[in-house]
């Protein structure tokens, strides 16, 4: 263990040690089993942070659960040591075990790798746009509510260029042919990587756009309207409506305008091979014994969860802002009101006691 830790510190499985360990000996260069703080904050990642991702949580609360969590105001030293490291992932370890993950040490292991940027060499990187893509698969919670950026390389700087917020967060990014998928950027990644955004022109009014590419028999991509979409051998296939109108077409390059067709244009193309794609995510919910929109009962019951966690001391350093009286009354012995998620609060309860 670095610094010579005593082993019976380790209370986590040889597997999720190991990508500990990893993460650890990252900062402590010199194996003396101390680190500063502030150069694990600089390089923590809180964008991939699953939690973050999914749309769960946001940045700047697991950055400061993060924090909170090896520093306490009355003994801050702005030091690190390989025990207080440890114990951080070993409540992490604890937490990941009672989720609803299948394969709970790889989730550990993605956390771990993810913050720490352990799997920087091996993150995909598009060669049409340099863009370095998390994930290619389909966003869930609050996340999926985001819409993705529209970027591509500018010519002239070699810089990244787009316009945010442009295309419908309703497919996963895998079902794209790869001369599109470096375009279609998670705003974490477009921030990450320094993405300049355009102005969209104003009083748009314009049906979404089409995306529509056609796949040779070889595997191939082309433009659905270029001379190498168009042959027989080739099948057209497309996403409906995901491009919103406030993309200003003619300041996008070539290639990746060819393969954005407005409506009109593309009810011209036949046998289009339309991909399906997931209903639109609506995170709109006042409180958690009132869930309103699509996909809001499931977040009102995670946030139960996180409460419950929190109030019993099991949260891993999450923070609950503001007590909420049906909620909070379960943990001192006060009655429970009328609410559809009544069975839900009563059953994380039942968990934490």
């Amino acid at each position: 263990m670095p610094g010579g830790a005593a082993a019976s510190v380790s209370k986590l499985s040889p597997r999720r040690l190991v990508v500990v360990e990893r993460a650890f000996k990252k900062f402590d260069v010199d194996g003396s089993g101390v680190v500063d703080l502030a150069d694990m904050e600089r390089l923590y990642d809180v964008s991939r942070h699953p939690a973050v991702v999914s749309g769960s949580m946001p940045a700047s609360l697991v950055r400061e659960m993060f924090l909170n969590n090896f520093e306490d105001v009355k003994t801050r030293d702005g030091k690190v040591t390989w025990a207080e490291f440890q114990n951080y992932y070993l409540k992490m370890s604890a937490e990941v075990d009672r989720g609803r993950e299948i394969d709970k040490d790889a989730f550990f292991e993605l956390i771990v790798t993810r913050a720490w940027r352990l799997d920087e060499d091996a993150l995909r990187v598009v060669p049409s746009t340099g863009l370095r893509l998390q994930s290619l698969e389909m966003c869930e919670g609050f996340a999926a509510s985001v819409p993705l950026d529209l970027v591509w390389k500018d010519a002239a700087s070699g810089r990244l260029v787009g316009y945010r917020g442009v295309v419908k967060n309703v497919f996963a990014r895998k079902c794209l042919p790869e001369c599109l998928r470096g375009h279609m950027a998670l705003q974490p990644e477009s921030v990450e990587q320094g993405v300049t955004y355009l102005q969209p022109p104003t009083g748009c009014l314009l049906p979404p756009y089409d995306l529509i590419w056609s796949t040779a028999a070889d595997g191939s991509t082309a433009p659905a309207g270029s001379s190498a979409g168009t042959t027989s051998a080739s099948t057209l296939r497309g996403l409906a409506g995901v491009v919103l109108s406030k993309v200003d077409l003619p300041s996008v390059p070539e290639p990746l305008r060819s393969y954005i067709f407005p409506a009109a244009k593309a009810k011209l193309l036949r046998n289009v091979n339309y991909l399906p794609v997931r209903e639109g995510f609506n995170p709109v919910y006042k409180k958690t014994s009132h869930a309103i929109g699509i996909g809001a009962t499931e977040q009102a019951e995670a946030t139960c969860r996180m409460k419950a966690a929190y109030y019993s001391g099991n949260g891993c350093g999450q923070v609950y802002c503001g007590r909420v009286g049906k909620f909070t009354d379960t943990f001192q012995g006060g009655p429970y009101t009328n609410s559809s998620l009544n069975v839900t609060r009563k059953s994380v309860a039942a968990t934490f006691s």
